[in-house]
């Protein structure tokens, strides 16, 4: 025997029409479309794309609706009912703002804009010019999140629709210590020049000159380690073997970060500690070059300072908004460059410092020092070609 099938009385329960109005966002202009209590006398509508509060009032002579500022449409006057209406569960929409607010920009502004806000918020937010502000580090701490987000295209995305919670970071966010490392190349070359004590100093506590002294000796002693076994991969009758070797460690680091120029200054010092231990004629011209190479390297680091008091000079006495764009712009663009440049020169003294604790190791036999030297050098010659 067939079953029929009987069908329901109806599916989906219909409902009368609801009135619609529509009406453009008096910050950000974009369409607006709701559904209107006719018994309130005017009505709160946030928008959809940014933060504004619009007051709406509905022209029941069919005149389009009316909006205003929440600034200046006075308090909000619920109607008057013996019988309140019920409670209703609101989910609040995430702050899409905040990170914006901290950077000090709108959210309209453009990727150079962002980067610009970052630096001269950090620098002005920085705990070390607020050391009697117990908040000074949080503060300068959300200024890098912010940053980290809106910098990058997809997450700044995900913050306009979902807010913070929408656009953490994947493996989570860096610190102001982190960021400033990448400037040198970032993590893959934590192992060729180490941690830079300027990001640590971001960092929010304070170290005393010992303890700098002592974290550069702690980065010292690591990374000749590192490089001690890096070298015991050199083998005196093939030594072509060893160049394949750091050919693959330029093609791992070139495309990082400054990483060109850093693999330049890596092989340079190198290379020179190694001919200025072997003695001699060689060590003394090394030596030579290697003061020479330190004074303008200085001389570098203190104009890109100087470029960057100017640059600050020009922003704080710009005539008109499009000058003062362009030299904030200059700002920016300097300032990083300066801090490239520190860190670079500190780099260069702690190589020259491990070099040193490679080559004069006591607990090293003769024959290792002379295999030591011999393969430092061809490092240097390889990386100083890295293009």
């Amino acid at each position: 025997m067939t079953e029929s099938y009987v069908f329901p009385p109806f599916d989906v329960q219909g409902a009368p029409p609801v009135k619609r109005v529509t009406f453009a966002c008096q910050h950000c202009n974009l369409p607006i479309e709701f559904a209107p209590n006719l018994e309130l006398p005017s009505t709160r509508v946030k928008c959809h794309n940014c933060p504004h509060i619009n007051v709406v009032q509905i022209q029941h002579n069919g005149a389009p609706p009316r909006t205003a500022s929440p600034a200046f449409a006075g308090p909000y006057v619920p109607p008057s009912s013996s019988t309140p209406p019920p409670p209703r569960e609101m989910k609040p929409e995430p702050d899409r703002t905040e990170y914006y607010d901290l950077l000090g920009v709108t959210p309209e502004v453009d990727a150079a804009e962002i980067k610009k806000a970052y630096y001269k918020m950090a620098r002005l937010h920085h705990p070390d010019k607020h050391p009697d502000d117990p908040d000074a580090a949080d503060k300068f701490k959300r200024i890098s999140e912010a940053y980290q987000v809106l910098s990058d295209p997809t997450l700044r995305a995900r913050y306009d629709k979902y807010g913070k919670e929408g656009a953490q970071p994947e493996g989570g966010f860096i610190s102001p210590e982190q960021l400033f490392s990448m400037l040198l190349g970032g993590e893959l070359f934590v192992e060729w020049i180490g941690e830079a004590t300027l990001g640590r100093d971001m960092n929010d506590e304070k170290r005393s000159p010992e303890e700098r002294e002592a974290a550069i000796a702690q980065r010292v002693k690591k990374l000749a380690e590192i490089m001690v076994r890096k070298l015991s991969n050199f083998d005196e009758t093939k030594p072509k073997e060893f160049e394949a070797l750091c050919a693959k460690d330029v093609a791992a680091l070139k495309n990082e970060t400054n990483g060109l120029e850093l693999l330049k200054m890596i092989g340079y010092i190198y290379e020179q500690e190694a001919k200025k231990h072997s003695g001699g004629v060689v060590g003394f011209f090394a030596e030579v070059s290697s003061k020479g190479h330190t004074f303008v390297e200085t001389v570098s680091v203190v104009k890109a300072a100087v470029e960057v008091q100017a640059a600050q000079t020009a922003v704080n006495s710009a005539p008109t908004s499009d000058q003062k764009a362009q030299a904030e712009e200059k700002l920016v663009s300097g300032g990083m460059r300066a801090m490239f440049k520190f860190g670079k020169l500190e780099a260069e003294v702690v190589l020259r410092k491990v070099a040193g604790a490679v080559l004069t190791d006591p607990s090293a036999s003769k024959s290792e020092i002379k295999n030591r030297n011999q393969s430092l050098r061809i490092l240097g010659k390889v990386f100083q070609t890295a293009k």
